[in-house]
């Protein structure tokens, strides 16, 4: 298991460094969006020998297709080759390789924001290596992942509720081994999870994954089929928002947004085209039905501090999408963390049950002001991705997210028009307060999820009076 000492470091270097036990980083900068070639890049030769480097564009106000290829037409030759280009965030900028006469020339341009790319990781699993480099050590690395036993079915005589759902539809410990949730047309929200693809034949899945390829998305090549999880992590997330009995959420439309490659790692140009096209989506299922459909972003992700990850949750928001984020874990404050420091994210850490029979902070959870609320993240049983009837267990904050995506898919199968901000408000007036202890793991704020769930059944009534005893003779 790795250390659980923490560093010391300046909050400065916090940001510039996200760590730990379960927030994926990516170190790999890659070209990424259809849409590049079509706005035209800045001719370089190839024999330009100049350095280049990946920065991420924002306009201050919303800029059309017209001005942005202007503005890339006027940089100097050679000096800009566009490699994303976004429509609905960051107020339709792009991600560029750039030379130094490029950037120069960017900065200069008034109403425009330039920043470095960055790397971001999902959550692996406690006790697994940060990144895993080739295919056959992720092979040997997800071998030795500790799982729950396979379940061949889910008799009643099999099957264990996963002890997170198991805690949320209650306030109150012990835990009763059941999860009544309120029936509900999850089957009209759509919980968009923006990690590491989606194994669709899961039998967890199958029937809320949605089947078309065109309802999935990839920021890689990944074959015949859209977002292909080799990893297990957003399999295993996918799960625990809609699982049909591991699920928050069961029948809610799952779909695949993959952002981080099968090294479990990828980039912020990335996230923000995964971001982007969860907007186009809900456009084009509008444009098909004459109906937008309420929808949840779930992101167990992140790496650091990024005013334009950020910014990227705030589009969402805006546009109606509710964006809930893990808070990292690094045993530290969730502010020096993106998307986790998000004023408009719904940022979640996790909890766990002590050994006494109490809840507490899960030993490595990020906490503090940017931290919404706690939800159950350590020792969750979810989908694998081994086969179709793989049980996984992992922990991290990147569990805790999935469980209130799945809320939220509730909030807003009831609700359907619930705007983002009364979703959270939501979320805040049913969590319990108070009862998590800092036994682990620290606990700021003191809030922990709690689902929609069934009424309780009322209590029989009391027994009649028993009758008088007879006189005596």
């Amino acid at each position: 298991a790795p250390s659980t000492s923490k560093p010391v470091q300046t909050k400065l270097g916090a940001m510039q460094h996200a760590t730990a036990l379960g927030l994926l980083v990516i170190s790999a900068i890659f070209a990424i969006g259809a849409k590049a070639q079509d706005l035209g890049t800045s001719t370089a030769s190839r024999n330009d020998s100049r350095e280049r480097k990946r920065y991420i564009v924002r306009f201050d106000v919303k800029s059309g297709d017209g001005y942005k290829k202007s503005l890339i037409d006027s940089s100097p030759k050679g000096s800009l080759e566009v490699t994303t280009s976004y429509t609905h965030v960051l107020n339709g900028g792009f991600a560029a390789d750039l030379t130094p006469a490029g950037l120069e020339f960017l900065r200069s341009q008034p109403g425009v924001t330039v920043e470095p790319d960055g790397v971001v990781r999902a959550l692996y699993p406690v006790g697994s290596a940060d990144v895993v480099p080739t295919t056959e050590a992720r092979k040997s690395a997800h071998d030795a992942l500790p799982r729950a036993a396979r379940v061949p079915s889910y008799s009643a005589d099999t099957w264990e509720i996963p002890w997170g759902l198991d805690r949320i539809d209650n306030p109150q410990l012990p835990l009763n081994g059941l999860y009544a949730a309120l029936e509900l047309p999850l089957s009209a929200v759509h919980a968009f999870v923006i990690d590491t693809g989606i194994y669709r034949d899961h039998a967890e899945l199958k029937d809320g994954v949605c089947a078309d390829e065109a309802d999935h998305y990839s920021v890689f090549d990944d074959g015949e089929h859209v977002a292909v999880d080799r990893v297990g992590h957003g399999t295993h997330c996918a799960g625990t928002i809609g699982g049909a009995h591991v699920g928050v959420a069961p029948g809610v439309r799952l779909h695949a947004v993959k952002v981080l490659g099968d090294d479990g790692t990828g980039t912020n140009e990335g996230v923000a085209a995964g971001m982007d096209w969860v907007l186009t989506r809900l456009d084009e299922i509008e444009q098909e039905t004459g109906v937008r459909p309420p929808a949840v972003a779930s992101m167990s992700l992140g790496g650091g501090y990024s005013a334009f990850i950020n910014d990227a949750v705030t589009d969402l928001h805006n546009a109606g999408v509710p964006v809930v984020v893990a808070a990292g874990n690094d045993a530290d404050d969730a502010c020096y963390g993106s998307p986790a420091s998000s004023a408009d994210a719904i940022t979640v850490g996790s909890s766990a049950l002590h050994a006494s029979g109490v809840d507490v902070g899960s030993y490595f959870t990020n906490y503090g002001s940017c931290v919404t609320l706690y939800a159950p993240g350590s020792d969750i049983v979810s989908a694998g991705i081994s086969d179709s009837e793989e049980l996984a267990t992992m922990s991290g904050t990147s569990m805790a997210c999935p469980h209130v995506a799945g809320v939220v898919a509730q909030l807003l199968a009831q609700e359907p028009s619930l705007t983002p901000g009364e979703v959270k408000e939501q979320l805040l007036a049913r969590a319990v307060q108070g009862v998590m202890k800092d036994a682990e793991g620290v606990v700021e704020p003191n809030v922990l999820l709690q689902a929609v769930a069934a009424p309780s059944p009322p209590s029989p009534p009391p027994a009649p009076p028993a009758p008088p005893p007879p006189p005596s003779p």
